[in-house]
């Protein structure tokens, strides 16, 4: 954690306090893996061993598909793991179709389409 981090974090009661006595905070700070993720450093030795050569970084429009970006999985682990990447808003206001949906102010035909900054969850 940053210095700024910690400062925030440390003026916080910590879980450990709030949680019932048979809880640990060791128990707290640890969530379940989630079947299938990988940690960013399982992901890197993988890279490194050949077995991973792209990584897609997406999440889900209003229709539940997946929408995104795929990387060269070193490019990912040099720049979109840390940075994240920009994505076209455009891609928030279509229908099934493709085709931009009329209605959004953020993304229309009137005043253009933006990019917004997507970063990927890697806890």
């Amino acid at each position: 954690h940053s210095a700024k981090s910690r400062a925030l974090h440390s003026s916080a009661p910590s879980r450990a306090s709030v949680m019932p006595p048979h809880h640990t905070p060791m128990a707290v700070a640890q969530a379940p893996p989630v079947r299938g993720m990988l940690t960013l450093h399982q992901l890197t030795q993988l890279v490194k061993e050949g077995k991973i050569e792209s990584v897609v970084m997406c999440f889900p429009d209003m229709y539940g598909r997946m929408m995104g970006k795929r990387f060269d999985a070193d490019f990912f682990l040099e720049s979109g793991a840390d940075c994240g990447t920009h994505a076209c808003d455009y891609l928030l206001a279509n229908d099934m179709e493709m085709v931009p949906t009329p209605g959004f102010d953020y993304a229309n035909w009137e005043r253009g389409f933006g990019d917004f900054h997507m970063v990927p969850d890697l806890s």
